[in-house]
């Protein structure tokens, strides 16, 4: 189903925001001061904040400690940091599913045979689950054609789950998904006690497709129209305004929308 107009977004009732991180809050790679006046809005405004992403979990603690967040899930749904006061709480959600490093490695070093070119992103030393491949974050790019094949055989690998993000390849040996750690936060009320109807995710990139299909309110960033032939489930609602500016347009509907109450 097409996508309808962020301004048909029902803004009354909402009590959180979950967002991805990189192409959705951030633009070009970069924090603009514009959008992090829209995170602090949203917290004064009231509402819950969360970032669901692909990445480590050492950009979560830092992250945590910087932003005025309530919880960041990391490495889809690897895990997530939690704040508890002036504390910083890490929960794991891989358990014991999550595969050793060593195995993750090894699925590398066999796409390195047929892609020398391969590199893995600057932050995996931060990560606990996962390996992240590095398509376009720096240069120089992998090709579309790469991209796909890549794809292509790590979803063939036994036991390997594979996304891809607007800057990453991410895969791992593990039974979590960003889905499921949302669905955790919620029913273990751990940002309090609301529903899934009651917040509105944002995302810009195909492992955010199942966070589109899950939330009612789901909304995609401009940049995420890129991706739609590759995705079966879009968001609900499409801003009209590309990465960190698009999510600035959701705070201002959500903030506008409290203060009116």
């Amino acid at each position: 189903m097409k996508p309808k107009k962020l301004n048909e977004l029902p803004a009354a009732g909402i009590q959180a925001v979950f967002s991805d991180l990189d192409g959705t809050i951030t633009t070009n790679g970069t924090l603009l001061p514009s959008t992090y006046q829209s995170l602090c809005a949203i917290k004064a405004a009231g509402l819950r904040l969360v970032i669901v992403s692909g990445r480590p979990a050492g950009w979560a603690d830092c992250l945590m400690r910087l932003l005025p967040l309530d919880a960041m899930v990391f490495e889809n749904g690897a895990g997530v940091a939690l704040r508890s006061g002036d504390a910083i709480d890490f929960l794991n959600l891989a358990g014991t599913s999550a595969a050793e490093p060593g195995a993750l490695h090894q699925v590398f070093e066999s796409l390195k045979v047929d892609y020398p070119e391969l590199r893995l992103a600057k932050d995996q030393p931060y990560r606990l689950f996962d390996y992240a491949i590095d398509i376009c974050e720096e240069s120089p790019h992998l090709s579309e054609a790469a991209v796909v094949s890549i794809l292509e055989r790590l979803d063939a690998t036994p036991g390997v789950t594979a996304k891809l993000s607007n800057i990453h390849i991410n895969y791992w040996m593990g039974d979590y998904n960003k889905r499921a750690a949302c669905e955790f936060l919620l029913s273990k009320k751990l940002l309090g006690a609301f529903k899934q109807e009651e917040v509105v995710f944002v995302g810009d990139s195909p492992n955010d497709e199942p966070l589109f299909g899950y939330f009612d309110h789901s909304v995609g960033t401009d940049n995420v129209q890129v991706f739609f032939d590759r995705m079966k489930d879009l968001p609900k609602y499409l801003c009209s305004r590309h990465e960190g500016f698009g999510f600035e347009e959701v705070a201002e509907r959500l903030v506008q929308s409290r203060t009116k109450s």
